[in-house]
């Protein structure tokens, strides 16, 4: 991507690197997907709804591993219980550039 392309839509960019960071190296195999959605996140509110879409998508996924691997442990006859956070937090996820957090004032 050209420093201009970044420069014209900096919300492209943004879910670039946020895909690359999420995915790692199986980003590259979906890198053209990724331009073409990218494309159309011309508005910050397009941005922020689909970065929302995409956390979603890794929250729902990280919870169905933890509960299959859940199941294999008690499987095993191993007692298990999961903590989750009791904290919640006001923060702003760092894919949001440009925003304070509403602990910062």
């Amino acid at each position: 991507m050209s420093s201009f392309q970044q420069m014209s839509n900096p919300y492209r960019h943004n879910a670039h690197k946020t895909l690359k960071e999420l995915m790692g190296d199986k980003y590259k195999f979906h890198f053209e997907i990724a331009d073409r959605i990218g494309e159309r996140l011309v508005t910050e509110k397009d941005y922020r709804e689909f970065m929302k879409f995409v956390l979603e998508l890794y929250e729902l996924g990280y919870v169905k591993a933890v509960h299959e691997h859940k199941n294999i442990l008690e499987s095993q006859g191993y007692k298990v219980k999961i903590k989750g956070s009791t904290v919640e937090t006001q923060s702003v996820p760092k894919i949001f550039p440009n925003q304070k957090n509403q602990d910062d004032g």
